[in-house]
């Protein structure tokens, strides 16, 4: 069994060996192989140039034009090269035909790379395209740079150089494009696969490690963990898991993955110190309470360690906020734990036992005197110091109490023993690493200077003096110039990359101080009198003025001088306004504007944040309401302050200005539920373990008890309850809030219609020559009000003006109204109407409306764009999520609990029946159960109240009746076995008589002798049957005493050893076993059955007797067997009955004598025999 145990859990390790590699291999070899990749993408692309084609027939010959979300196709119609149909706002296409556009093969426009089909007929041109690549001017988290999925899934780079890469062609074989396979996303390897695989296959290591007790087990850990820990730090595999970024500390440990190993190595480690033999010997009591403290300083170690070296989070109050790798930290972090419980359970058991309590109570006091040296040494306080000394108590309480109940609370108990350690950790570490990150973005936030910004703009302030386009803007030659066409303009020529960071604004004057176009409403004087009052005087460059008193959010203001050609003439001034996009933006869509390059910090967002200036509020952002003056937060500064249930963190810096950090700090229930998902993630796992154990014991009853019933359905209706509770709680709110927010933009539509209703009334159209300018000033100002982005459309769905142009500049949506509103506001005449949009991942709510003059004629449309109260949604009903699911984990936490304490409850009755059952015997004295409730229970308590007293009677009358019939059979027997010498000694005494010669004295002595002798053993054979009787009518009870059982095993074989007819063979595992027992009885018991298998040996040449002792967990075993007759099948029942015997010769009271001692020493005994072949008595004792 020993070598079966090893052989499946190396089987095991090596086969986990392999699957890694595997899994490594795979990442490496295949995933870097592209066969049938060209054919593929070749294939996609023909299919949708023939879509395209059939689609481009249809719409030039008028048909309805189908529309596949699938694989859509994008369609422009343009007659008279004015742009009169389209089916989409997502291809940025001109209004009016250019060079560019329409046009037949690959074209590049503002968003990416596309394939027009295009067919005429006349002045009519019909273009079919559908998207390449995307080609944005910049990412971030809901804008990126991919490829159609419905070519390809693997990104790559498009080339138009026919010897780069792969050349894709059209259906007639001419060149369109290359592409290039990107390798750093081809060779990267599926980390949520690579951390399921590493999971699945710790915890299957955990369930067969712990359950199979074997000392051996070190190579094939080592084995395995070598193999992971080498695939991790080879760079065979490259994946988000490896990524430094992740986890970094040295080369030796440079990832998460590598992290990831080491946890579970240090568990397996614990838990195979745990069965070795040292651990559980009588050796080194002195230092196994050392080694218990010494492990939990270095297991206490491991979540500060993690956490410090992390940007994995590992906050338990968001679930949102959490990554499927903190998923995996924390299931690692819970297996440590519970390696080291088993680790403290094994020690702490070897030291009860084998030193009867005095090493545990060093133990106790080390306990004791290194949680005073933790509390008084370390800085932060955790429950976590005093987890050993609750261990002990825990194992103390529940000591020798082996029922899978008790066992189930003991696993309880220290389940959330081990729970409130391991919370507290990751708590007082989160929040320590909180305060330090604020620390860090305060720093950042009150630096508003920004040097970077000052020796940048050095480079451009040369160019922008003498540019040629600035010159021709004031000198008139440039017509149609709105503000933000402006900007866009000045932005895409100078200010890019870097300057993405801060939201600009261009204003510029001419030479006479005479505005030519702003996007502020401060003229030229505005401008100068802020440098001189607010200004500081610059010191990199002479032309960037730092406004350290930012009270309209301006940080920098820029005056640069517009040289002539022959530079020494001034043409005009241009004042460029820089704030910093730091701290998120509450209106329309600032993430979506701001490249993954700029120097923003989007994390912000979860934090409220207030920047005072001369201990007055100058400027807030997020939920919590800031209070005007900075000495409410009390005279210390730089410090953490807790109000209002919020954490505040102040800073402050240079020119008299604070920063304010305040983060929620969790209230009420949500306190408690990272304790509930630690204890419900690590109590599944106990319990899987206690079951799956349970079931691998041969010796346990795989029934189900009552009380575990109970509990499961409780916790199940707890969990089906919440759920069920929790989808229709969600529908709810989610219904309540598309309602509300229905009523919101209805309203906000009709404030925006009012707005602009006077100056429509008297409009004939909108037009972007004459309206522009007005329009675009007035949306911004509305737009700031309502905290939305509107958008402005002529009558045919053009646009005219923006709050928001650069979502347009930069080719996010076309100059054209989403096709499915119009007709629903044109064709369907409705008075409103919204809908769901997108830009790149972005989704948010799109509302239009038509806008009327007084003649009632439609003129053009409002478009809001609802990205602000879109994320509201998502937010509030993650919110309401995560209160669900505290709410959910917490009572199923307090659940299990609770079914434990009720099953108990209720099942209490019937186990104390139970146990009254279990004690009941026949003839003895049988307590009634004491139970008052007049219940169902109740009524089966009074029935076997009733039926005890029954019992009693009848065993009264049953005793008496078998004391008469044993004496009956009794003095038959005797009879029978006196009767039968007689009859020869009456013989032997008349034949005395006949042989008495007195004449013949000598020959008469001889013959009176061997008649004496014959009657004497007759009378010989009536005293041993006589004390047969006796010894078993008055079996005397078994006086014990503490023997060791080998010894006597060893002593009663001598007797019979060195025969020449039979041989016996001792089989005996251990030197000694010490058992309470009578040892003149076994003695007797070992007699019996050696004498029992001799007889069986007689007419066999070769007999073997074989003797064996195996000592295990809770009794010692013995076993007689020998190669004898053995018994025959209809003999097998009665081998145990007084007085039956196979022998010719005996009283057949043998065997039932030593049934009965062995069953006074509350053992067993069991044969098994096959007729000629032999037979195996075997009995079981009780060790001490």
């Amino acid at each position: 069994m020993k070598f079966k145990n090893i052989s499946r859990v190396r089987i095991w390790l090596i086969s986990g060996v392999l699957i890694c590699g595997l899994i490594s291999l795979s990442a490496y070899f295949f995933s870097d192989r592209n066969e049938g990749l060209e054919e593929e993408i070749q294939k996609n692309f023909l299919s949708y140039e023939t879509k395209a084609e059939t689609a481009a027939e249809n719409l030039l010959n008028d048909k309805s034009n189908t529309k596949d979300e699938k694989k859509p196709v994008f369609l422009h119609l343009y007659k008279n090269d004015s742009l009169k149909y389209w089916n989409t706002n997502k291809m940025p296409v001109p209004r009016l035909s250019s060079l560019k556009f329409p046009s037949s093969g690959l074209v590049h426009l503002k968003n990416g790379w596309y394939y027009s089909v295009q067919r005429k007929r006349g002045n009519t041109v019909a273009v079919a395209s559908f998207l390449i690549k995307r080609s944005f001017q910049y990412e971030n988290e809901y804008l990126r740079n991919e490829a159609n999925p419905n070519i390809t899934t693997k990104n790559f780079k498009l080339s138009l150089d026919e010897q780069e890469g792969s050349i894709i062609r059209n259906k007639e074989g001419k060149y369109c494009f290359s592409y290039v396979i990107t390798k750093e996303v081809n060779k990267s390897t599926n980390g949520y696969l690579l951390l399921f695989a590493g999971l699945s296959w710790v915890l299957i290591l955990f369930l067969v490690l712990t359950i199979n007790s074997i000392k051996n087990r070190s190579y094939g850990i080592g084995l395995w963990l070598l193999s992971l820990y080498f695939i991790s730090i080879s760079g065979l595999i490259s994946s988000k898991l490896l990524s430094p970024k992740l986890f970094a500390y040295n080369e030796f440990i440079p990832n998460l993955f590598t992290m990831g190993v080491i946890i579970p190595s240090l568990a397996f480690i614990l838990l195979g110190i745990s069965y070795l033999p040292i651990i559980k010997n009588k050796k080194g009591l002195l230092w196994k309470p050392f080694v218990l403290i010494g492990v939990w300083w270095f297991v206490e170690g491991i979540i500060p360690f993690v956490l410090n070296h992390s940007s994995v989070p590992i906050g338990l109050d968001n679930l949102f906020e959490l990554k499927p790798y903190s998923y995996g930290l924390i299931a690692l972090f819970v297996l440590l734990f519970l390696s080291y419980n088993v680790l403290f359970r094994t020690i702490f058991n070897s030291l009860l036992r084998d030193s009867k309590g005095r090493a545990v109570g060093l133990m106790f006091l080390l306990c004791s005197v290194f949680f005073l040296l933790e509390l008084f040494i370390l800085e932060d306080t955790t429950f976590s110091m005093a987890l050993p000394i609750s261990l002990a108590i825990t194992n103390l309480v529940f000591l020798n109490k082996t029922s899978f109940k008790q066992r189930l609370l003991r696993s309880v108990f220290s389940t959330i023993i081990l729970t409130s350690a391991m919370v507290s950790l990751l708590t007082v570490f989160n929040i320590k690493k909180d305060i330090q990150s604020r620390k860090v973005l305060a720093k950042k936030i009150i630096s508003e200077r920004d040097v970077q910004l000052e020796l940048n703009y050095l480079s451009l302030s040369d160019k922008i003096k003498q540019s040629n386009y600035l010159i021709k803007i004031i000198s008139g030659k440039q017509e149609n110039l709105t503000p933000s066409k402006f900007s866009n303009a000045m932005e895409n020529k100078y200010f890019n990359g870097f300057w993405e960071g801060y939201e600009m604004s261009f204003n510029l004057f001419d030479s006479l101080k005479n505005t030519v176009v702003v996007n502020e409403s401060q003229d030229y004087s505005g401008w100068v009198q802020l440098i001189a009052e607010k200004g500081k005087t610059p010191e990199i460059n002479p032309n960037v003025y730092f406004i350290p008193d930012a009270t309209s959010g301006i940080n920098y203001v820029i005056k640069q001088e517009i040289k002539k050609e022959n530079n020494k003439e001034t043409a005009g001034v241009l004042f460029i306004s820089l704030k910093s996009k730091l701290i998120p933006e509450e209106i329309g869509f600032p993430r979506l504007l701001i490249s993954n390059k700029a120097n923003t910090l989007d994390y912000l967002k979860k934090y409220s944040i207030a920047k005072y200036k001369k201990g007055k509020l100058r400027r807030s952002f997020g939920a919590y309401s800031y209070p005007v003056y900075l000495n409410s937060y009390t005279d210390t500064i730089n410090n953490i302050h807790s109000f209002d249930g919020q954490s505040h963190y102040v800073l402050k810096g240079p020119y008299e200005s604070a920063v304010v950090l305040s983060k929620k700090k969790p209230q009420g229930l949500a306190v408690f539920t990272p304790y509930a998902y630690i204890f419900c993630v690590m109590g599944l796992l106990r319990l899987t373990f206690l079951l799956f154990s349970r079931g691998m014991n041969p010796r346990v009853s795989k029934t189900i008890s009552l009380a575990f019933k109970i509990q499961a359905i409780l916790v199940s209706m707890v969990v089906l309850s919440l759920f069920l509770f929790g989808a229709g709680s969600g529908l709810f709110v989610k219904n309540q809030y598309t309602n509300y927010n229905k009523r919101v933009i209805n309203e906000k539509l009709e404030s925006v219609s009012e707005e602009l209703k006077n100056k429509a009334a008297k409009m004939d159209k909108i037009d972007i020559i004459v309206d522009g300018d007005f329009l675009e000033k007035t949306l911004s100002k509305l737009s700031r009000v309502f905290l939305t982005d509107i958008n402005i459309y002529d009558e045919k769905g053009f646009l005219i003006s923006s709050s928001r142009q650069k979502v347009f500049n930069a080719g996010l949506l076309s100059e054209q109204i989403n096709p499915i509103a119009i007709e629903s506001l044109k064709k369907r005449e409705k008075i409103n109407y919204a809908q769901k949009e997108n830009i790149g991942s972005l989704v948010y709510t799109s509302s239009y409306k038509p806008i009327m003059n007084k003649q009632g004629k439609t003129i053009g449309f409002i478009n809001l764009q609802h990205f602000g109260q879109q994320e509201d949604y998502e937010n509030q009903i993650q919110a309401f999520l995560v209160a669900i699911i505290n709410v959910f984990m917490f009572l199923l936490a307090l659940s299990i609990i609770l079914s434990l304490v009720i099953s108990n409850w209720l099942t209490r009755p019937l186990q104390i029946l139970q146990e009254n059952l279990s004690r009941l015997k026949l003839g003895s004295k049988n307590e009634k159960i004491d139970y008052t409730a007049n219940d169902e229970i109740g009524l089966i308590v009074k029935a076997y109240n009733q039926k005890i007293e029954e019992l009693e009677r009848s065993a009264d009358k049953l005793t008496r009746t078998e004391r008469e019939t044993a004496w009956r059979e009794m003095a038959r027997q005797v009879a029978h076995e006196i009767k039968n010498p007689l009859t020869p000694m009456k013989l032997s005494v008349q034949h005395l008589l006949r042989v008495y010669d007195p004449k013949k004295p000598k020959e008469s002595t001889e013959r009176i002798k061997k008649v004496v002798d014959s009657i004497i053993e007759q009378i010989d054979g009536l005293a041993r049957i006589a004390n047969e009787f006796s010894n078993f009518a008055r079996m005397p009870q078994p006086l014990k005493e503490n023997q060791d059982l080998v010894a006597i095993i060893k002593s009663t074989v001598v007797v019979y050893e060195e025969r020449e007819n039979y041989s016996i063979v001792l089989d005996i595992e251990n030197k000694k076993v010490d058992v309470l027992i009578d040892k003149a009885q076994i003695i007797q018991v070992l007699n019996n059955l050696i004498k029992n298998s001799i007889q069986a040996l007689y007419g066999k040449e070769k007999g073997e007797i074989s003797i064996s002792c195996k000592a295990e967990k809770e009794s010692v075993i013995v076993r007689v067997s020998d190669n004898g007759v053995g018994i025959k099948e209809l003999d097998k029942e009665k081998i145990f009955i007084p007085h039956f015997t196979t022998k010719s010769t005996g009283s057949g009271i043998g065997l039932s004598l030593v049934k009965q001692i062995i069953e006074n020493h509350s053992g067993e005994i069991w044969y098994n025999s096959e007729e000629d072949k032999g037979s195996v008595f075997t009995f079981k004792l009780p060790l001490n």
